[in-house]
């Protein structure tokens, strides 16, 4: 089931739209950092990234008519109609736009891109392995929000016999194959390329938009590291995000400030900043759960390649045997010492918008610190979660606050 595409055959026509629509945590941010920060050497080389931003979130949103955040509104069209002044006024270069919004839209929103994009149109679908896209896609609810845990969360996701009703589900988890099916019934199977994103081959993402898109060869190269490789999360690290989200779930905290304070502060420091030690506990699917998704990446792998879209890589990868564990995940009640230390400075860091971050090497424990604190280099999870929710319940919002002389 492995369609071994040449250079030629993947290459676009000139000028035409090429739509990166996603899935999430399928190598997403990572190309759209590449690219925003080759945003002028790429147009040298023929391809337009359109606008100045990492990615085209606002545009896409406004023509989807989705709202962004808990407390958000829709923005505006004019974010969609300044995106495509820029393309409409480009008669010569292959055009990029991306953000994985896209794949949730519905037949009338596929409608509309497709109608507002013109032609020629080309639609990439980036998806991996299904068990292991579980754990990433609610690691990523965590740095949003989201107070559910890991296997209640996974029942309502993947129990058919779960109470919760699955309309809360989102389609990049809950019907891969029928986002693909919707794109390639919409703008043509001969307009839609799915790329089948696989750790054993690192560079299938780049060099299949590389030859895309006529780049060369390791142009795509992505970076690495932190907030814009999304890597993973360990154990202690999404418990504290997952009490933080449930001590200030319903205590009129904005969505703004969950993603000044949470998101853009203590997260990406966390995952900037800091290596887990080998001796975390990672986050893996427990065996049930594991095997509900072999099942599934059966079924998604089977109807794209009934629907005939164009395929780079290997459709086994989606319902390949990925890690699982035999029960539930161990408890967690501490956090590492260095892991504390970080989401303080990055939510101190962006509360005061300075930075008051301090190397690993300067981090020591006074005299007068917690007991539990100077045994075990430990903050348990409860003494880290007040000095956070302290901030918040306070509304310390970017921007407003300022530091004392």
């Amino acid at each position: 089931m492995t369609e071994q595409s040449s250079r030629e055959s993947l290459l676009l026509p000139e000028r035409s739209r090429l739509f990166y629509i996603g899935l999430p945590k399928t190598g997403t941010t990572a190309m759209q950092t590449t690219v925003s920060s080759k945003r002028e050497t790429l147009l040298a080389a023929g391809v337009r990234y359109p606008g100045v931003g990492m990615n085209h979130r606002l545009a896409i949103a406004a023509l989807m008519g989705k709202r962004i955040g808990w407390d958000g509104a829709v923005p505006p069209e004019k974010h969609w109609n300044s995106m495509m002044s820029e393309v409409e006024a480009d008669q010569s270069n292959r055009i990029w736009i991306s953000h994985e919004f896209a794949c949730e839209a519905g037949d009338a929103s596929v409608e509309r891109f497709a109608s507002n994009l013109g032609e020629p149109i080309h639609v990439v679908i980036t998806l991996r392995n299904y068990a292991s896209t579980l754990a990433s896609v609610w690691q990523q609810s965590k740095k949003i929000g989201n107070a559910q845990p890991f296997e209640a969360w996974l029942q309502r996701v993947l129990d058919p016999s779960s109470t919760k009703t699955s309309s809360s589900v989102p389609d990049s988890i809950g019907n891969q194959g029928g986002i693909v099916e919707r794109w390639a019934s919409i703008v043509g199977k001969q307009n839609v390329t799915v790329i089948l994103v696989d750790k054993s081959r690192p560079k299938l993402l780049g060099h299949s938009f590389e030859d895309l898109l006529g780049l060369p060869r390791d142009f795509l190269s992505t970076q690495s590291g932190g907030f814009t490789s999304n890597r993973s999360m360990s154990l202690p690290e999404a418990e504290l995000l997952q009490r933080l989200n449930t001590q200030i779930k319903g205590k009129n905290v904005s969505w703004t400030d969950h993603r000044n304070l949470i998101q853009r502060g203590a997260v990406k420091s966390l995952l900037t900043n800091r290596v887990p030690g080998e001796d975390e506990d990672r986050i893996l699917v427990p065996d049930w759960a594991a095997e509900v998704a072999a099942a599934r990446g059966h079924e998604v792998a089977d109807r794209i390649e009934a629907s005939g879209v164009r395929v780079v890589g290997n459709l086994e990868t989606l319902h390949e045997s990925s890690r699982s564990i035999r029960g539930s995940q161990p408890a967690v009640d501490s956090v590492p010492m260095d892991a504390a230390v970080e989401a303080m400075m990055g939510l101190f860091t962006a509360a005061l918008k300075h930075d008051v971050s301090t190397s690993k090497s300067d981090v020591k424990v006074s005299d007068n610190s917690l007991p539990a604190v100077r045994a075990a280099a430990n903050f348990t999870t409860h003494d880290l979660i007040k000095a956070l929710k302290i901030r918040l319940t306070h509304k310390v919002r970017t921007g407003r606050s300022k530091p004392t002389s």
